[in-house]
């Protein structure tokens, strides 16, 4: 019996894919022991022991789209589980972006001046949507397993010695796409602590 090209192809195709998806990666997410203490004394000055779980923030904004400039106020609002809004208002009208990724599949939309709301592209979900608060980050980061936390280097800004390290989501399958995916996603932090929280 004959099997058709495209059809063994089609075959070869799905078994492909298959074996993409066993690829899962079974190594835990690289937690640097100094890095992560570092994160934990830096969370403590920020917050003390209060919790907190959401913030909202006001202040101006600027938006330059290619030829667009508009100048106007913003709203920042984000939940410590993971959840993002960005309100601006502005001299072409209002813009806004929500997004979630407390859920096993982040949602993300945005609107332009026209109200029409639009889901978000995936590849914007990949970053942090309370970028713009990054105490809420930093406390996942500490108590998620698959959030990699690495040291990178010690620097000195300004005169003051500080450590630098990156934070990032471990994808779920290996490879150079999930590698090229992951580094989309990573945030980098500086930690500039006293030396009596050492």
């Amino acid at each position: 019996m004959r099997i058709a090209r495209p059809a063994l192809l089609l075959f070869t195709f799905f078994l492909g894919l298959l074996a993409l998806n066993a690829q899962q990666v079974s190594t835990p997410a690289p937690r640097d022991a100094q890095s992560i203490a570092l994160l934990q004394r830096s969370l403590s000055a920020l917050v003390g022991t209060s919790t907190i779980k959401d913030v909202t923030l006001t202040g101006n904004a600027r938006r330059i789209a290619g030829s667009d400039d508009e100048s106007g106020t913003t709203t920042l609002k984000a939940t410590a589980i993971g959840q993002g809004r960005v309100d601006l208002s502005l001299s072409d009208g209002q813009r806004s972006e929500v997004a979630d990724i407390s859920q096993a599949a982040p949602t993300g939309s945005w609107c332009g001046p026209d109200g029409i709301w639009h889901a978000m592209a995936g590849h914007n979900l990949l970053s942090d949507p309370t970028w713009f608060y990054p105490t809420f980050l930093i406390a996942r980061a500490l108590s998620v397993s698959n959030y990699a936390i690495t040291a990178a280097d010690a620097r000195t800004k300004d005169g003051i010695s500080v450590e630098h390290f990156a934070v990032y989501k471990q994808m779920a399958h290996a490879g150079p796409p999930a590698t090229m995916i992951a580094s989309l996603g990573v945030w980098t932090f500086t930690s500039i602590l006293p030396r009596c929280f050492r």
